[in-house]
């Protein structure tokens, strides 16, 4: 079919559970890189623990980028680029409501 022999689909739908299994092995790897830090606890001041966390996450948001962009046939850099914005603007958003929530809720 043209979809085939002229736009390199397949005809076959994906399977969804083994998309959602590497989703989960994804997340699950790629979400303990900013955990770092705080493995390696009294090592480093809090201040340094959150910087090199922050760093960590800003690494792992740019790697999933690298490999989106590979997977898509895009331009690495510019995937890299748009993950590291939309997972940093995500990032700075759930810190903002974590700080709200410190001066609503006590601790």
């Amino acid at each position: 079919t043209m979809l085939t022999e002229e736009h390199g689909l397949r005809l076959e739908a994906p399977s969804a559970l083994r998309a959602a299994m590497y989703t989960f092995a994804a997340f699950l790897v790629a979400g303990q890189i900013p955990l770092a830090p705080l493995y390696l606890g009294g090592q480093l001041s809090q201040s340094a623990r959150f910087g090199v966390s922050c760093l960590l996450a800003a690494a792992a948001f740019a790697a999933v980028g690298i490999i989106k962009g590979y997977v898509l046939e895009r331009s690495a850099l510019r995937a890299a680029v748009e993950t590291l914005a939309v997972g940093g603007i995500a990032a700075a958003v759930a810190y903002l409501v974590g700080l709200v929530l410190k001066q609503i809720v006590p601790v």
